[in-house]
């Protein structure tokens, strides 16, 4: 099978890596050339975004696997640009290429409530249902083990013992979801026969922001100190940092509507269709820290 993936990101070299293992082949569309592809892969450099220059990447390809997406951003149209009209490029080049599938790593953050950039998903969501393909829609919870920023951060703050700041009370729910599973679920999406609809690919548990902080200072036997800020405060300084000519603030104008709008801990579908499960907490932090039960923090 040869397989389209687009916009790879942080999840890039082991998914593509996780692919050439199961013997898929194929391209990776990007917009800046990627470090490196595992072999029998290739590159093309396009823009979902401009339709004239998606001409030709599913020439040969069974499936797109489509992960380009922008994630933060303080200029609203620029999420429906990329997320939703990006999406309807590339649904249409898929459809005059022949191709009968088509994979969409969305988001668990798919509420109305949750800001442009979940509004933008959910649009992109209902153009490939309602594309006459064959479709698998996968949601990923909170990813760790990527490195750099959200839960990946919180969870290196709390082992260094670091202060760490708190949305309002903490009660905003996370399921945590190791990177490795999120890239088995992905795989097996790719390669199941059919499509499985919409899957959620999240960690087992669901947790508030709070226990989540509790339970890495147990992990690792660190005493991080809470700052709780209030929620409104944080919409507010998110909203005047939006207006600063910063590249990349630490906060982002739809971040704290988002991190507080409902989500879905639907486990058990991605289970049915694909197999799918994702470790626990604390044995996905044992794999990201390469500990064995018993090892020291």
């Amino acid at each position: 099978m040869r397989v389209l993936v687009t916009g790879p990101g942080r999840l890039g070299r082991p998914l593509l890596a996780a692919l050439h293992r199961q013997g898929l082949t194929g391209t990776v569309l990007h917009r800046s050339a990627p470090d490196s592809l595992p072999p029998g892969w290739r590159s093309v450099c396009a823009d979902v975004t401009r339709p004239e220059s998606l001409a030709g990447v599913c020439t040969g390809i069974d499936q797109v696997l489509h992960l380009a997406a922008v994630t933060h951003t303080n200029r609203s149209a620029r999420y429906a640009e990329v997320n939703a009209t990006g999406t309807l490029n590339l649904v249409a080049e898929a459809r005059r290429a022949g191709i009968q599938r088509f994979t969409l790593v969305s988001t668990r953050a798919i509420s109305p409530e949750g800001g442009a950039y979940s509004r933008s998903k959910i649009r992109a969501e209902e153009i490939v249902r309602d594309s006459d393909l064959e479709w698998n829609i996968l949601r990923p919870a909170e990813v760790y083990g990527t490195g750099g920023e959200g839960i990946s951060a919180l969870i290196e703050r709390c082992r260094r013992g670091r202060r760490v700041p708190v949305p309002g009370d903490g009660s905003p729910l996370l399921a945590p979801v190791y990177l490795d599973d999120v890239v088995n679920g992905i795989c097996r999406a790719v390669t199941a026969p059919g499509h499985g609809g919409v899957l959620m690919l999240a960690g087992p548990e669901e947790m508030t922001y709070l226990e989540l902080i509790r339970r890495l200072a147990a992990y690792f036997h660190t005493r991080p100190r809470t700052l709780g800020v209030p929620a409104g405060l944080l919409a507010l300084a998110a909203r005047t940092l939006a207006l600063l000519p910063l590249d990349k603030p630490p906060l982002y104008a739809d971040q704290v509507a988002r991190l507080f709008s409902p989500k879905s801990h639907d486990a058990e579908s991605a289970f049915l269709a694909l197999g799918f499960t994702a470790r626990p907490l604390e044995q996905g932090l044992d794999a990201l820290y390469h500990r064995q039960p018993g090892d020291p923090a």
